[in-house]
């Protein structure tokens, strides 16, 4: 109906078309023949008022045409807005079905991805299910062949059994409520008994005194020992058992404040648990300190927690690289009975992983009598060089050098004011770093207390002697022991005329020094700066003086002092220009040493006394083999076969006990 409608309505548009067309060709040539008349000459009004009445006529024809066009065009608007609308019918009718069918699609999907929470629970095995669980639930008949009942008859077994271990729980539960509340009465009771435990502690320290059994303040040093770092829990622990077993003239004890090494071993307890925590896998680290928490505040510990907090807060500890651990050891050390006390401090460098000592001090003897006045008695000159070159000045962890340098400190400005970092220190505390393979055996021997204890009282007992002979020095006396008194001439008429100390620049300007300084006998510059150095003038009338520059080492005696001559008697004699004076020093520095090696405390004054006598033989040796009429104190008092011997004119300066006699060395 719609199509043929359409049809017709084209046939009319056509013909109206035709018609406005016609009209339209008959208006114009109406108007071209009103124009042709008007043109001509002539009356020809009749004709023009008969063709304006004809134009007129075409003009409403023209005039309905238009009206018919524009009823045309309102209809086919109209006919086109009904065919719109019903395509937008059409268009919504389409989206709902589209929604309907995506919405048909998602539940789907949705059912197709549904998972049940059964499968987050774990279920034993079917093979356990089936040999455990009774027939009535298990039905292996039905539940083999269809999965979905299988599962159902499997989550019904995982809840009896669930059930049942629940009702296990809560009996456990009650019981250990019970014993938590048992142990809760038993505390409070022992918090009513603690004030008497300790009036009656504080009762029995008299009677500890009076029996020396100090058994409340050896409670409290092992208190203090279990806060110790390893190094020096270990030099404590070593010291101990040396002290109990071996050594009643040693004593270890502990200072420092407890409170903050309370804190820093928790804080490093705390540490390793983390780092072990994450070295096994971190997945169920916060899972575990959650349920930790969660046993901790069930068992009333989280107080405890909330107060060693507290305590952290309160008494900060700096991680930095000069951390220096709160606790020290202390070593009283008597070097003999009633003798001067040594008293060593033992610190611990957290981050630089090393320990350093230093001397408190050391107190004179029980008797009263006082220990000489000397820097050789100091804390730094004590320690140095118990083991070769081991002054203390180096870092003895590799690792620690790179942490100084990167926060740009030097070991002397930080660490000296807690002593010096010895090597044999750190083997005493049982750190381990890189030795040197020429050292080793002697290094491997100091990690022994004993050796260590017998090498520091041996150090004291000859620096006290040292000492002693250095300010009897000053005063221009020099003894010995009677048995290197033997080996010397009875009667020395050279003395001691002066003595005194020299610089490291002040020895080394000397003429007659530069032979040593130039060959390294004294070590590198570093090393010879440590040493210690002295003039001695021996004098022999008023004429002859001998001049002793002298080099003493750290490690003294275990190393013989190095002595180098200059002789002012006719001229200046030295070991360049005289090979008697060059046999002289390898008398007292290479030949004379080992006779005394039995005393090596007095090895210096040995060798002074030597000086003294080979001055005399030397001087009166030269006035008689000159045969010049020399002063009386040169005359010859003593018993020469042989004035010289040799090209090189060397002297008799060896003495020969057996029949009093000076000879060459060689027929020794």
């Amino acid at each position: 109906m719609d199509v043929s409608k359409g049809k017709i309505m084209e046939l009319d548009i056509n013909e109206e078309l035709k018609s406005y067309s016609k009209v339209c060709e008959n208006i114009r040539n109406i108007m071209t023949k009103v124009a042709e008349l008007k043109s001509k000459p002539g009356d020809h009004k009749s004709e023009v008022t008969e063709l304006r009445m004809q134009g007129s006529f075409h003009f409403l024809s023209l005039k309905q045409l238009n009206r018919i066009a524009q009823t045309s065009c309102k209809h086919v608007k109209d006919n086109t807005l009904e065919a719109k609308q019903t395509l937008d019918a059409y268009n919504l009718q389409l989206e709902n079905l589209q929604y309907e069918i995506g919405h048909l699609h998602r539940g789907i999907t949705k059912c197709f991805e549904f998972r049940s929470r059964h499968d987050d629970i774990s279920l034993v095995s079917i093979r356990e299910f089936y040999k455990h669980a009774p027939s009535h639930l298990s039905k292996p008949i039905v539940t083999k062949s269809n999965k979905h009942k299988q599962t159902l008859s499997r989550l019904g077994w995982e809840l009896e059994q669930r059930k049942r271990l629940s009702g296990k729980l809560e009996l456990l539960q009650k019981t250990r409520d019970d014993v938590v509340e048992e142990i809760g009465l038993k505390k409070q009771k022992l918090q009513t008994l603690s004030p008497h435990l300790q009036a009656l502690l504080k009762s029995s320290f008299p009677l500890q005194e009076s029996f020396n059994l100090p058994l409340d303040y050896i409670r409290k040093q092992h208190e203090l020992a279990n806060l110790l770092p390893r190094p020096l829990y270990a030099l404590f622990l070593q010291a101990k058992a040396y002290q109990e077993a071996c050594d009643k003239l040693l004593a270890v004890t502990i200072e420092g404040d407890s409170s903050v090494a309370q804190v820093l071993l928790h804080r490093t307890m705390k540490e390793d648990k983390k780092f072990c925590l994450s070295a096994e896998g971190g997945e169920d680290s916060d899972s575990d300190l959650e349920e930790k928490d969660y046993q901790d505040s069930r068992r009333g510990l989280k107080s405890r927690r909330s107060n060693e907090q507290k305590m952290e807060s309160d008494f900060p500890v700096l991680y930095d690289v000069l951390h220096c651990h709160p606790l020290s050891v202390i070593l009283n050390l008597d070097v003999e009975q009633n003798g001067p006390t040594l008293q060593l401090k033992f610190f611990y460098f957290t981050t630089l992983n090393f320990v350093t000592v230093k001397t408190c001090k050391l107190s004179g003897y029980t008797s009263g009598d006082p220990l000489p006045s000397s820097p050789l008695l100091s804390g730094d000159n004590l320690l140095q060089c118990l083991l070769p070159s081991d002054y203390g000045l180096t870092c003895p962890n590799p690792s620690a050098v790179y942490l100084l340098e990167k926060s740009s400190l030097q070991i002397e400005e930080s660490v000296f004011e807690f002593g010096r970092p010895y090597i044999w220190a750190q083997k005493l505390c049982g750190l381990e770093f890189l030795l040197n393979i020429e050292d080793d055996q002697k290094q491997r021997s100091f990690c022994k207390m004993e050796h260590a204890i017998c090498k520091l009282r041996k150090r004291v007992l000859s620096r006290i002697k040292l000492a002693k002979q250095l300010k009897n020095f000053s005063e221009n006396k020099v003894s010995c022991a009677d048995k290197i008194m033997m080996l010397l001439p009875k009667k020395i008429q050279s003395s001691l005329a002066e003595w005194k100390n020299l610089s490291f620049s002040e020895y080394r300007n000397l003429p007659h020094t530069h032979a040593i300084t130039d060959l390294g006998l004294l070590g590198s510059e570093k090393e010879a700066e440590n040493h210690l150095y002295f003039l001695a003038v021996i004098k022999r009338g008023t004429t002859a003086k001998l001049k002793a520059a002298i080099a003493l080492k750290k490690n003294y005696p275990e190393t013989i002092p190095l002595i180098t001559l200059a002789l002012k008697w006719r001229g200046t004699k030295y070991s360049g220009n005289d090979q008697n004076i060059r046999e002289m020093e390898a008398e007292v520095n290479v030949k004379w040493s080992p006779i005394v090696k039995e005393l090596s405390d007095e090895i210096l004054a040995a060798q002074l006394l030597r000086l003294m006598a080979m001055l005399d033989i030397y001087v009166e040796t030269e006035c008689e083999n000159c045969h010049l009429n020399q002063p009386g104190e040169f005359s010859l008092n003593r018993t020469c076969p042989r004035f010289t011997k040799g090209p090189a004119r060397l002297k008799p300066l060896w003495f020969q006990k057996s029949n009093k006699t000076h000879v060459h060395h060689w027929l020794c």
